[in-house]
């Protein structure tokens, strides 16, 4: 899976593009925003599909 770490105002993020298909992101958030065990972030931003513009994001808190 590709992703991109993003900061900003005392805040980073990890931002996956997920265009192409849904994964379990509550799971997925607590995982990957561990910063004992992942690579560690205050959230998820998902990229996804949508049907009225180029995208709609989601933001996952890790708890």
């Amino acid at each position: 899976m590709k992703f991109d770490k993003l900061q900003a105002t005392g805040n980073d993020f990890i931002l996956v593009d997920a265009r192409n298909g849904e994964l379990g992101w509550a799971k997925l958030a607590k995982a990957m925003c561990q910063r004992q065990f992942g690579v560690g972030a205050d959230g998820l931003i998902a990229i996804l599909p949508s049907q009225k513009a180029m995208f709609r994001m989601r933001l996952f808190n890790p708890d």
